[in-house]
């Protein structure tokens, strides 16, 4: 239960948020805070049930709660984010990213690889922290050896990946010196999010993004990056805006990176 409350709490903190969208009707905001709530349970299951596993093998089999808990955990992060339901925010592993040498290990095992390694560090701090506990309790002075084979074995899992991640990121940066740069520009219209999405400002936000990126053109680019739902309408079947965007990308030649939302006919049942 404290698993899944606090899984449940976490998921509120992180989606918090989305209430407070300008653009949503105000008889619509309730339903967002029991929506919220809802899915922030939902998704406490997922630290629920690998907590409860790991009490439970580490009582019937003496497995450590330290061992299957990452593992379990880790498993629990994938099946989250798979199906119709999956959710993929908020992982464990996504709380390294500012730490490049820490997050190599993606290459080979995904973001998941990143997140087993911090929950096993995690687990093994617990670990140790036990065993202190129980030799301070210990009325029969208890020997402090089992520590001193802990202690190494937690600093090599801590620093081998760091030495073996910075390794690969210097690998790359002297490779990335002997290629051609690029010039990127990034686009911001400050833009309130409550009028980005109506319909009657769809000019204002175009001619907005528009006159930035004439002036970040004069630096002549390679590519330009606007942010993923800077045009908030169906691009393509908006053809007056779609023929703009060609002849700013051939005026300027370059690339423009955004995001748009879309759909599709689907021809045998003519459902969008």
């Amino acid at each position: 239960f404290i698993a899944w409350g606090s899984g449940a709490f976490f998921f509120v903190l992180l989606l918090h948020w989305i209430v407070f969208n300008p653009a949503v009707e105000a008889w619509v905001k309730p339903l967002l805070y029991l929506g919220t709530i809802l899915i922030s349970v939902y998704l406490g299951l997922y630290w629920a049930w690998p907590a409860s596993l790991a009490k439970f093998l580490e009582r019937r089999s003496r497995l450590p709660l330290w061992i299957s808990f990452p593992i379990l955990m880790t498993l629990s992060d994938y099946l989250r984010t798979q199906g119709f339901l999956g959710f993929p925010w908020g992982s464990p592993g996504y709380s390294l990213a500012r730490w490049t040498d820490a997050i190599q290990m993606a290459s080979w095992g995904g973001f998941y690889a990143v997140s087993f390694w911090a929950l096993f560090i995690n687990g093994i701090a617990y670990w140790i922290t036990a065993g202190l506990i129980d030799n301070l309790r210990s009325k029969s002075g208890r020997p402090l050896h089992p520590l001193f084979v802990k202690s190494p074995l937690a600093l090599m899992i801590l620093v081998l990946p760091l030495l073996w991640g910075n390794r690969i990121r210097e690998r790359w940066d002297s490779i990335e010196r002997t290629l051609p740069h690029i010039e990127i520009a990034l686009v911001q219209g400050n833009i309130d999010q409550g009028l980005r999405w109506d319909r009657e400002f769809m000019e204002y936000n175009w001619q907005t993004y528009q006159s930035l990126t004439l002036r970040a053109g004069e630096r002549n680019p390679h590519l330009v990056v606007w942010p993923e739902t800077a045009m908030p309408f169906y691009m393509r079947y908006e053809s007056r805006y779609l023929s703009q965007m060609i002849y700013l990308c051939t005026t300027l030649g370059c690339a423009i990176l955004t995001g748009v939302p879309d759909y599709k006919t689907d021809p045998k049942t003519s459902r969008q």
